[in-house]
This record gives C-alpha cells, sequence and structure tokens, in this order.
C-alpha cells in the first residue's frame, strides 16, 4: 500500500468540530430556523426546529438532521421557505422568457399554469415552464392558434375595423383574412392576431407604407457582388437619409 508523504498528509483538512447546541443555534440562524429542543450532539440524530419568519406555516416543529442543515449550503431549512422561494424563482422565468403572468403557485415546471398573457391580456391556462424554456409561445392567442365560430370571428373583426369578405372563410388568428375597411373602403387583408398592436388597415395608418400614396423607389447595387435590391418606402420627412445618401 503506497503512504503518503508527511507533507501531503498534513495537508488534508482536518474534520469539522464536534458541534454543541449553541453551535447548532448559530447553523440553524444561518438557515433561517431555531432549535426547539436541546441539540442532541450528533448530526445523524433528528431533533425538533422551527422557522424564524412568523407567518411561515414552518412555525410548526418539525424534525431536521443538522447534517441535512449543513448540505442545503446556505438554504433554508424550512421546507416551505424553500418550496416558496422556488415557486418565486419560476414565476420571476415564466414573466420574463414567456410574458405570462401566473395566477397561481408554481409547485413544479411541468405544471399547467393559469395566468395573463402580458401581450394580449388574455387569460391562459395550458402553458408549462418546461415548455416555455423549449421555446414555445404558451398563448394559443398571440400563437394563431385560437379559433373563433364564423360570426364570432367576423363581430370580432367588425370592432376592430374592417369587413371580411363574405365569400372567404375564416381559418384562425394567423392567416390573413381580406375584407375592407370599415373606414375609408380600402382592400386590407390583416389577420385577427394584429388587433392587439395595430389597425387593420396598412392605407389608413399614420405610418409605414401606404400603397395608395406617393412613395420612394430605391435601387441598391453591389457590383463587387454582382447583386442589386429594389426598395420602397414612404414619401415623408423621416426618409430624408435615404434622399441624402450618395454612392460608395
Amino acid at each position: 500500500m503506497l503512504v503518503p508523504p508527511e507533507s501531503q498528509r498534513a495537508a488534508r483538512p482536518s474534520k469539522r468540530p464536534k458541534a454543541d447546541h449553541a453551535g447548532a443555534t448559530t447553523e440553524l440562524a444561518l438557515a433561517n430556523c431555531e432549535p426547539v429542543e436541546q441539540y442532541p450532539g450528533r448530526t445523524s440524530i433528528p431533533f425538533l426546529v422551527r422557522c424564524l419568519i412568523e407567518t411561515c406555516p414552518g412555525r410548526k416543529p418539525f424534525p431536521t438532521y443538522l447534517s441535512q442543515v449543513r448540505a442545503l449550503r446556505g438554504d433554508s431549512a424550512c421546507q416551505h421557505c424553500r418550496a416558496r422561494r422556488r415557486a418565486n424563482e419560476r414565476r420571476a422565468e415564466m414573466i420574463s422568457c414567456g410574458r405570462i403572468l401566473p395566477m397561481e403557485f408554481i409547485h413544479d415546471i411541468k405544471q399547467p399554469v393559469r395566468g395573463w398573457r402580458m401581450r394580449c391580456w388574455n387569460v391562459v391556462d395550458k402553458p408549462r415552464l418546461d415548455n416555455i424554456r423549449s421555446g414555445q409561445g404558451g398563448c394559443e392567442h398571440c400563437g394563431g392558434k385560437k379559433r373563433f365560430t364564423e360570426q364570432e370571428a367576423r363581430r370580432i373583426a367588425r370592432a376592430w375595423g374592417y369587413k371580411p369578405l363574405p365569400d372567404i372563410a375564416y381559418e384562425n388568428d394567423a392567416t390573413k383574412w381580406p375584407g375592407l375597411c370599415l373606414a375609408q373602403g380600402h382592400f386590407c387583408t390583416p389577420n385577427l392576431n394584429m388587433r392587439f398592436q395595430s389597425g387593420p388597415c396598412a392605407s389608413c395608418a399614420d405610418y409605414g407604407f401606404k400603397p395608395n400614396r406617393p412613395a420612394l423607389l430605391d435601387l441598391v447595387i453591389n457590383p463587387r457582388l454582382e447583386a442589386a435590391k429594389i426598395g420602397i418606402c414612404e414619401d415623408s420627412p423621416k426618409s430624408q437619409r435615404l434622399r441624402s445618401s450618395r454612392p460608395m
């Protein structure tokens, strides 16, 4: 058997000193708990503790091991506080990544959560955090999967500001549905999913390219790449950069 040199044996960390009741109380305080009974003197023997937060259900004494408290590495020894902290982390992730404001406590990442979609403010009850982490949107309204009846969809379109053509049936929120704008009678092809961000008619909008007004046509050529690009934009003071551009 190989024996390590004396220098290596001396460099090994010494064992943690045996804790008494005062030491266990200090370690429990770092884990947001306090002892209810005398510490038994061994980390492998359970003893009763309680949470330091007055309103926590963990104020009711519960058994734990000092070895478990040490394994938490500064996290709360109260399971209710740990569950609440993890639920708050999941809630914050759903808000930041999925733009969904949960209405309920999130016990697990696979739990379907009822909440508000912060883009359209419709109520959704099926998104899960694991699906949001994988890139799914979590909202059937914004994703175009929401379907209305034909009569209800036409009522929503008229309330939005345009009348769909009678011979074209409604498919879903993400499919363009041609019709006539109620303000000026312009032909437009919006989808119902756009109703949360803009109006239905591009010609009536206060911004963007207007198909019924003068516009600027630009041609960009790159001789080195032997490529050309044609673009069109509205003729407005905001297009001064295009007017002032010069060949490179």
